[in-house]
């Protein structure tokens, strides 16, 4: 059985992962609160890394430094 790891998020548009960290997009339309958000791989609390207010991230993409995204 697979458990999740981020229980309770909604509308994840974009996911990505690094050597320990999980990165996605948060995306609320009801409440218009969108997020980029990270959290361990192994579990844990996850965190806002970006509000993005009323835009949407879609593509989402890390490397060895930083995060990227777009929103469309």
């Amino acid at each position: 059985m697979v458990e999740p790891l981020f229980a309770g998020e909604k509308g994840p548009a974009a996911v990505v992962v690094d050597d320990t960290e999980v990165y996605w997009t948060w995306n609320d339309d009801a409440n218009l609160a969108n997020a980029l958000r990270r959290g361990p791989q192994m579990g844990g609390a996850a965190v806002d890394l970006v509000p993005l207010g009323v835009k949407k991230a879609h593509a989402l993409a890390v490397d060895s430094t930083h995060v990227y995204w777009s929103c469309l």
